[in-house]
């Protein structure tokens, strides 16, 4: 065939909007600033006077992690995108559960991948600690 013979490209001025908004979002939307959301989720404040933050998640949440290992036999949590002090927050936190579960409970500290972990099922009581300082 030919280059002669190939019709030629006409245009198509079509309104693509409507197909548009059913395509699922390059990015999640920032979140419209409220006192509070029916599902009980909070933004994050920040708090300047603290040495350390949480940052969120690409979807706005906590990133806070159970990993269930051995088959459901050992169980950590893992706090990411920790920024600045890691070793306060690993201190600080690590008191407060220590306390509010009466126990020792054993950790380590990543500072290369940011993260903290602790041995045990603690992602709730972490959440809501985390949630009181604003991170």
């Amino acid at each position: 065939m030919l280059v002669e013979e190939l019709p030629a490209v006409e245009p198509v001025d079509v309104d693509w909007s409507h197909v548009e908004r059913l395509l699922p979002r390059r990015t999640v939307p920032t979140p419209t600033d409220k006192v509070a959301y029916p599902s009980g989720w909070t933004p994050q404040r920040g708090n300047p006077s603290l040495p350390y933050s949480v940052r969120r998640s690409v979807n706005h949440m906590l990133p806070v992690y159970l990993r269930i290992m051995e088959d459901g036999v050992k169980r950590l949590t893992v706090v990411r995108n920790v920024r600045g002090d890691i070793w306060k927050l690993h201190d600080e936190l690590k008191r407060h559960l220590e306390e509010a579960n009466s126990r020792y409970i054993a950790s380590r500290v990543n500072e290369v991948s940011l993260y903290v972990q602790f041995k045990g099922e603690y992602v709730q009581q972490v959440k809501d600690w985390l949630r009181e300082r604003g991170l």
